[in-house]
């Protein structure tokens, strides 16, 4: 057995203890540098948490903070109603993102990381985006969400791609482009087709007409919780149909009488 002197003892001691300590002191400054990195990315948050009040107060509990959602471009800014803002939807649903700050081109179908702080437009909640990174740009086609003609409320899909039908009772033009008005079982809509987008929509409707029609859903007049516009992206997303769906019953028992007698 071999005796450490008193002195070499010492030495050991405060070698271990200042290892310790050096330890000690990375992990910290790991943990604060991890701190600052999530406060300057915000928070990764589904668009769905962006909803959330659990105080209760009529207002989301995410305003104003710094989050990042990751999800793909459901409207591009160069087809969206106002150039400075642009549609992106996740697997939870759908939000506007606003760029005041001029970060560049956002594309339809592009799978993207975005952070900005949360903000409210009347009954709308918006990133004002911050940063926005590109993760991949091979433009996948984002499926839509059938919209149930007599349903009213339809604030879960807003922000979202959705499908509604509808009978054209009006329409509208002016220079940012061509408003259709469609009446569906539970009310009414609009349709806004873009003129100035590069993917403008060459279609036109008239009155009586029914149509399908396919794009971004948003709130319209923010005063009342039942009105809603829904922004097309191309000639795609609008079809007319020479038979409505409320009469396929009634020309199925044409048919099958045709046939049996």
């Amino acid at each position: 057995m071999v005796l450490l002197r008193q002195p070499e003892l010492k030495v050991r001691r405060t070698l271990l203890f200042s290892l310790v300590c050096a330890a000690a002191f990375s992990l910290a400054l790991g943990a604060i540098d991890a701190q600052a990195q999530s406060s300057a990315s915000g928070e990764r948050v589904v668009v769905a948490d962006l909803a959330k009040d659990y105080d209760g107060d009529g207002a989301s509990d995410r305003i104003g903070d710094r989050i990042t959602v990751v999800g793909r471009v459901s409207l591009g800014k160069m087809m969206s109603p106002r150039f400075n803002s642009a549609y992106l939807q996740d697997s939870s649903g759908g939000i506007r993102l606003d760029d005041t700050r001029g970060l560049g081109e956002i594309v339809y179908g592009d799978s993207v990381v975005a952070t900005g702080r949360v903000v409210r437009e009347g009954r709308n909640l918006a990133v004002d985006l911050e940063s926005i990174n590109v993760l991949a740009t091979n433009r996948t086609i984002l499926l839509s969400v059938r919209a149930r003609n007599g349903e009213p409320n339809l604030s879960p899909l807003v922000g979202r791609i959705a499908t509604i039908e509808g009978r054209v009772i009006s329409k509208a033009a002016d220079a940012g482009g061509t408003y259709l008005l469609v009446n569906r079982k539970a009310g009414l809509i609009s349709v806004r087709i873009d003129n100035r987008s590069p993917r403008s929509v060459a279609w036109t409707a008239s009155r009586g007409q029914y149509i399908r029609a396919t794009g971004v859903l948003d709130h319209y007049r923010h005063e009342d919780p039942f009105s809603y516009q829904l922004y097309t992206r191309s000639d795609s997303d609008l079809e007319k149909m020479l038979i409505p769906p409320p009469l396929y019953p009634w020309v199925g028992g044409l048919a099958a009488g045709l046939l049996v007698y």
